[in-house]
Parts: C-alpha cells; structure tokens; sequence
C-alpha cells in the first residue's frame, strides 16, 4: 500500500482508513505499555503524527521518559509526569479530562501483533511526516520559498527509510570478507581509497587513501597551510582520475585556480603570468588522464551542510558524481539551524558533514583551526582543536600541519597524526614542501614511527 494515499482496509467493525485513529490508538498504547516496541521504533513515532491532540500529549509524556531512562514509565510514574505536567501548564487544562479518559483506554486495550505493528509504524510515520510536508508546502509556495519545499518533502521521503538497508549478519558474511581480503592481498581488486598522491602516506591510511564515507580534516594555525593542503589533496585525486568537488568559503576560485595552475605546471605563483603559455599546456595535457573538477566558492558563513547536500543533488542530476568532496573549510560554515550554542552550531556542521559523506559515497576532506594553545605547540595534538573537541568525536581523520620557524627555512612541514577512528595514530610523517608553487607535498621525508 501507498505511504501516501489514503487506502480502504476492510476490518471487522467496518471500513476504517490505514492509519486511522484506532490504529494511532494502538502505536500510543505499545508506546505507553512497551520498552521493547520503543526501542525497535526509536526516532519514528512522533506525537505531533497523532490526529488526536490527547493522545499526541500521552505520547510525548511517555516517550520523554523513554528517551531520558530506556524504559517504559510504570502507571505511578506516569501519574505523576501527567500531573506535573498539568501543574505547569505544559498541557492545557481543557485536554485533562480526554486524556483521563483516553489513557483508561489504551491501558485496557489488548496488546496484540506487535511485530505487524511495528513493520507498519516506519510507513504510518513516512505517511504522516509526508502529510506534515505537503501541509508546510503549501503556506511555503506563497512565500515562494523553493529550497524549503524541496528540504521538507525530501525530509519526509527518508523517515524511516534507513531502518534494515545497513544490516549486515555477521558471521553469515565471513566467507565474503574472507575472499575479499584474499582478493585485495592478490592485487586482482584494490583498495577503494582516494589517492593523497603519495604511496608513502597512502599506506599508512587505513583505506589506502581517504577513505569514502568518511569524513577526515587537517588542522593548522591560521597561515599554516590548511587551504594549500587541500588543494593539493583535491589536484592529486583529480590528476589520478577521481571526481573532485571544491568549495571554497575563504578564498576566491580564482585564486583557487591559480594555485591549481602553479601546482599542475609545478611553476611558482608569482609567475603564472611569465610563463602562461608552458603553464596553459601543462594544465591541458594533465586534463587528458584528469577526473572532472567543479571548483565553486561562496561567500564565508553563507554556506551550510544543507547547500551542500543539494549541491550535489543538483549536481547528480546532471550526471555529475563525486569521489571527494574538498570543503574549505568547516569552521567557515553555517548549521543549517542555528542554535545560540556556537559548540552546539560546529558539532551539527561536522556530523551532517559525515553524515553527507556517507549518503554520496565519496571522501570528504576539509579543515579545522587550532586553539591558542595549538599555535604555541611545536606539534598540535587533538586536544589543541578550536572552539569544540566535539569536532574530534566526530571525524574519522585528524592531521595537524606543523612547521617551526627551522622547519619552514628548510622548505619542511611535520604531518601529525593526531586522532584516527580506524589506524593507530601519534606519529608524524615529515615532508617537503613547494609553497611558491601551491605544493604543500612535494616529497616525503620519513615517516616517524
């Protein structure tokens, strides 16, 4: 049946709807009666989905207790939050008497199918969060505010849609892990890395590469090097064959491209205009092997996850898919809501970036600040990220770009590995470099273990 349209079910009281107010009933009553059925549909019953206003509170009271203790109130327990509740005036005194009479009910209903209803309970809560966007849709269509409408209805189309598509049966599988290994130590299939253009520090890299669906950022003092990185990161993966998206929030694409021009044709910036003939064809016979590079910028702070993901939404329909996704960088970005917390607005900034890697399939590399104590430190650890040590939590790659004064005189940087989800970390990879032309990695020195 159709998420959307309403369906006639034949029952044995008559016809009802699919999802019509005895079968609401039914999902408040396994809510207020069942930890088990709470924790399989965690995230998809909202009160908010119930047509009665009564019994949209009952559900909220309840799940409130769920969400804060992982359990289901006992009767004494919920007594007491609905009469708080009505002391405080969270609930309107007009609404006590149905709910009395709406919570005798659904502790006396029978408690029956419960895997039937929690198989339907991802499609009522998919039909309602549709219903809710249409609603919304229509008062946004007089504002003609497009963006909103498309984020609303695609919002309502994913409810509940990710619910069995990631399982995976362990021990079922060991025979396709088994083989793949196999495969990949043959060298008939290879790793699914984006290449950071250097064999050395590929293989140091758990993927063999930045790793796809995963989110993975370089830190550095302001003038350190952050964006010069990243460029050279995105040329190398483009210059292998990938697909490469840049945004730039700080600096122009203009000046993104000359310092992609100086990289390719390994001429120092300063002479792009003497030397623009030998650089042009340069540029153009790297493009021969090259992966496609859409280079877009936007004004700093303008930018949130939410124009990103429709970027590439937009993108994809123009038959445009990216293997690395270069956002530079993080800090300079908006939440797509804005709270009055700035650790609360970077922690939503950073799991929506991961959460977009995920959902594109691509890497997805950008860059972070050091605090005061960072830019102090002969070598900037974890611990030295600005504003938020949430953004630690959440990324899968933390390299720190550090360079002493002796450092930068001998043209040298030090790459620290500062926290990894998925390698051992702590250890530096000293490298040289070529600033004059845009190559934050020329070479690499060694690899301190």
């Amino acid at each position: 049946m159709s998420a959307v349209e309403e369906e006639v079910v034949a029952t044995e009281e008559g016809v009802t709807y699919e999802f019509d107010e005895n079968f609401q009933e039914q999902i408040a009553a396994w809510v207020l009666r069942d930890t088990d059925f709470n924790q399989r549909t965690e995230g998809l019953v909202q009160p908010r989905y119930m047509t009665s206003e009564s019994l949209g509170q009952i559900v909220s009271l309840a799940l409130d207790y769920f969400n804060k203790y992982k359990m289901i109130p006992s009767k004494t327990a919920f007594v007491m939050l609905f009469t708080d509740a009505v002391k405080n005036k969270t609930i309107r005194g007009d609404l006590v008497e149905d709910m009395k009479q709406a919570l005798r009910q659904l502790y006396a209903v029978e408690l029956d199918d419960k895997d039937f209803t929690i198989d339907r309970v991802a499609e009522f809560a998919r039909h309602s969060a549709m219903t809710e966007a249409i609603l919304k849709s229509a008062e946004l269509v007089d504002k003609r505010d497009f963006p909103a409408i498309e984020k609303a209805i695609k919002q309502a189309l994913m409810v509940g849609e990710n619910q069995d598509n990631s399982k995976i049966d362990f021990f079922e599988t060991i025979e396709g892990r088994a083989e793949y290994r196999k495969e990949l130590l043959a060298g008939r299939i290879t790793y699914d890395g984006i290449t950071t253009g250097f064999k050395e520090l590929d293989r140091v890299l758990y993927n063999k590469g930045w790793g796809r669906k995963e989110l993975s950022v370089i830190m550095g003092a302001a003038k350190a090097g952050k964006s010069m990185s990243l460029i050279a990161f995105a040329v190398n993966a483009c210059l292998a064959g990938y697909n490469v998206l840049y945004v730039s929030l700080e600096v122009a694409a203009r000046i993104i491209a000359d310092r992609m021009d100086a990289n390719i044709a390994k001429t120092a910036m300063k002479d792009l205009q003497i030397a623009l003939g030998a650089v042009r064809d340069k540029v153009k016979a790297a493009s021969a092997k090259a992966g496609k590079f859409s280079l877009f910028d936007f004004p700093t702070g303008s930018f949130s996850p939410g124009d990103l993901r429709r970027l590439l939404h937009r993108e994809a329909a123009k038959g445009n898919h990216y293997d690395m996704v270069v956002v530079d960088y993080a800090d300079l970005m908006r939440p797509d809501q804005m709270s009055s917390e700035m650790r609360e607005n970077s922690r939503m900034i950073y799991i929506d970036l991961r959460a977009i890697s995920y959902e594109f399939n691509c890497a997805l590399l950008s860059a972070t600040q050091t605090n005061r104590e960072g830019f102090k430190s002969t070598v900037s650890k974890m611990e030295h990220v600005a504003e938020d040590i949430n953004k630690v939590r959440t990324v899968d790659l933390l390299i720190s770009i550090n360079s002493s004064d002796e450092d930068k005189a001998n043209n040298e940087a030090k790459l620290y590995f500062a926290a990894s989800r998925n390698q051992k970390g702590n250890f530096i990879v000293r490298v040289k470099t070529n600033l004059e032309q845009a190559r934050m990695i020329e070479s690499i020195i060694e690899i301190e273990a």
